[in-house]
């Protein structure tokens, strides 16, 4: 062998190793950024949204993978977001998806479920509308297209959806208790009772319960109505809605105070609710905390200006501290503004206190005619009225 045969060898060998050393250091880089978007994959597929959100950004930002797997994380940083209520941030990634995958039902849906938590309801609507026209046989597309007519006023035509969500899933206790919710909104009682029950009967939710006891509670039938408000809370210690209800129940059987215990609780709950300070207002007013009363009354008014239940519980407490162009004046307040006078139980009280306070300032003849309407609408008016310390002439 010459030299030169021994130095292209050499060479050659050379070569041979170096192109050896970097095949490994590459297959070693390519081992590691595989074991890297693995881990990452574990973070993004994490149930703590911060971990998911911080391993699903690394997978989108690495431009890596397919389209299919990039989806999916965004789909599943979306969800993260979703969790820590940010849901300007699933908007956008659930756009992303749609852009990847313009024929997914599924993406359609969740990007509508974010525009409802994020107060879009026009928007919300589209998707759903598109999702539907996608997949026509899911069930939940047609619930949550019938939570945006429930959030928009549009109950019959939530109604509507929820039929078709049952039709297509006659198992769904979420779309038995939703319809349930707003029979209860359209006075339907026993319709609401039957479709909350058959809830129960499918998967106990504190919403079921709650639904159904406060259709007991319209029909006057307290003790059922308690027992269900009671399991709801039982399950749902933080569920204003019982605590409201079941407040009401102990206050139509006269027990005042353990119903403003339960207006307390509520109050805690949701603070934002006029309701809750409306119906503590009325209940201290029956047993004489005047000051803390006028108070609730003016916090429950802002929440929901020109309020009839706020009105009128305002318009009592000033009938009993004798106080009678004041209650008059919330009185004509309440029944101006009620839309529903005809068969608000509110009304009855709002008649039956303007006739007392005409009575009692001299306009005895007004007064009586206040009085007679308000006993048309609820021969009881002024039994109830007594019993909360109010005689027929409180100018005496």
């Amino acid at each position: 062998m010459t030299s030169e045969d021994r130095q292209r060898r050499y060479l050659g060998i050379a070569g041979a190793l170096r192109i050896a050393s970097i095949s490994i250091v590459i297959a070693a880089v390519s081992c590691g950024l595989f074991q890297k978007q693995n881990d990452n994959w574990k973070l993004c597929n994490s149930d703590d949204p911060t971990t998911a959100i911080k391993g699903c950004t690394e997978i989108i930002d690495s431009r890596k993978e397919s389209d299919a797997k990039l989806a999916r994380a965004l789909k599943q940083r979306a969800g993260a977001y979703m969790k820590d209520k940010r849901y300007k941030g699933a908007i956008h990634d659930y756009d992303q998806v749609i852009k990847i995958t313009p024929s997914d039902a599924r993406a359609f849906q969740d990007r509508g479920r974010a525009y409802i938590a994020d107060g879009e309801y026009d928007l919300a609507m589209e998707d759903l509308d598109q999702g539907i026209q996608l997949d026509s046989d899911d069930a939940n597309l047609f619930i949550d297209r019938a939570v945006v007519y429930d959030k928009t006023g549009k109950r019959s035509r939530g109604i509507e959806d929820y039929d078709r969500a049952i039709s297509l899933d006659g198992g769904s206790a979420l779309a038995f208790g939703n319809r349930g919710n707003d029979y209860l909104g359209e006075d339907n009682y026993g319709a609401a009772i039957r479709d909350c029950g058959h809830s129960i009967s499918l998967s106990p939710s504190p919403f079921a319960y709650a639904c159904r006891g406060a259709a007991y509670y319209f029909t006057h039938e307290y003790d059922r109505a308690i027992r269900d408000l009671n399991d709801a809370i039982s399950r749902d210690p933080e569920n204003w809605y019982a605590f409201k209800f079941r407040g009401r129940c102990y206050f139509a059987e006269d027990d005042y105070q353990t119903a403003i215990r339960n207006y307390d609780e509520a109050i805690r709950l949701k603070a934002d609710d006029s309701g809750n300070w409306s119906a503590r207002c009325f209940a201290r007013a029956v047993i004489g905390q005047v000051d803390d009363t006028i108070k609730d009354c003016n916090h429950a008014l802002p929440i929901l200006p020109g309020d009839p239940f706020a009105l009128d519980s305002r318009g009592f407490i000033y009938l009993k501290m004798k106080e009678y162009v004041e209650a008059k004046d919330d009185y004509n307040a309440a029944l101006r503004v009620s839309a529903q006078a005809a068969s608000s139980p509110q009304t009855a009280s709002s008649l039956y206190g303007r006739g007392l306070s005409e009575h009692a300032s001299g306009d005895a003849g007004g007064g009586e005619e206040d009085m007679r309407a308000a006993t048309q609408l609820d021969p009881h008016i002024g039994d109830k009225f007594k019993k909360y310390g109010i005689e027929e002439d409180p100018g005496q």
